[in-house]
């Protein structure tokens, strides 16, 4: 996230930190971000009324306006309603602007506002707090709070985990990813949507069997991308193989065999596989591209970074 979110703070007249825009408009405190890559964008209000959050209202408005923003759904996340754009026909800040002005209008109207901490409430020294990608206006001992919170959790990651059970976590996270990777091929589509997915649920369960969150977990995520980008590629390449030698009349011949034997074709050196290294270079493209933003997240957390806390100032 870069020169895009740029432009849209540019626009909009927000602040910029670290790829995050940031501001009030009509009263409503957003977060908004422009991946460079994807074109995704993320739009989170902190919002507070009376009369309690209506999330279905917040949606049906969205709906409304699905012809010129695509489909959209707001969702909860902690204290914020968080908004997921799907990348425009081509990355657009000023539609993204367009899309906050008028959510903001809607807020307003319907008596939404962000004041005070978004914490506690209180209106006593407050401030920008920037911390897990998220920039919020809270106050000075909400702040205190936060920082003292994030070094508990940095202290018990030091002494926490195993990195060779968040291993085996990845690897099983690995082998469930090939699973959608050639469904999506099988339709005809190779997509960056699979690396997504594959990296989400390598992420996913090394986390989920306890895995140490120090620096060697990138690495141990990036070689189980790698390692099972090839599988999805080689189980792929053996589905259409297999298909075709039924179509000529080979009907015993057993599929796990015909697996065995193309896992390793690609370093065959009496075979013509270039075909396959170009499938494979095309499938680690994908993952790269489509992992990009998991395996950031991944380094954060590795080193520590998602649980910086930091002071912006006042509002």
């Amino acid at each position: 996230m870069g020169r895009h979110t740029s432009k849209l703070a540019e626009i909009t007249g927000f602040s910029l930190s670290d790829g995050i825009a940031y501001g009030k408009l009509n009263g409503i405190f957003f977060n908004a971000t422009i991946n460079d890559m994807n074109g995704i964008s993320v739009i989170t209000c902190f919002i507070k009324r009376d009369a309690g959050i209506n999330l279905a209202g917040i949606n049906s408005f969205l709906e409304a306006n699905k012809k010129k923003y695509k489909r959209l759904r707001a969702a909860f996340e902690g204290p914020a309603v968080v908004i997921t754009v799907p990348n425009f026909a081509k990355l657009n800040a000023q539609l993204l602007s367009e899309l906050i002005n008028e959510l903001s209008w809607y807020l307003e109207e319907n008596q939404y506002y962000s004041s005070g901490c978004s914490n506690c409430g209180s209106d006593d020294n407050p401030g920008y707090t920037q911390q897990g990608g998220r920039i919020r206006e809270i106050c000075s001992g909400c702040h205190e709070l936060l920082s003292s919170e994030m070094s508990d959790i940095k202290q018990e990651r030091k002494t926490g985990g195993s990195y060779l059970s968040g291993t085996i976590g990845a690897i099983l996270g690995g082998i469930i990813g090939i699973i959608p990777w050639v469904l999506i091929s099988l339709v005809g589509f190779v997509a960056s949507i699979s690396g997504l997915i594959m990296s989400l649920l390598a992420h996913r369960f090394y986390i989920l069997l306890g895995g140490k969150r120090g620096r060697m977990m990138l690495l141990i995520i990036v070689v189980v991308v790698i390692i099972f980008t090839y599988a999805a590629v080689i189980v792929n390449q053996t589905i259409t193989d297999y298909r075709y030698l039924v179509e000529i009349g080979y009907t015993d011949i057993s599929v796990i065999r015909l697996f065995v034997f193309e896992l390793g074709l690609p370093f065959d050196m009496s075979e013509d596989v270039g075909y396959l290294w170009g499938q494979l270079a095309l499938g680690w493209l994908f993952a790269a591209l489509g992992s990009f933003s998991v395996l950031r997240d991944v380094h954060k957390a590795g080193v520590g970074k998602d649980l910086e806390v930091k002071r912006l100032g006042s509002p």
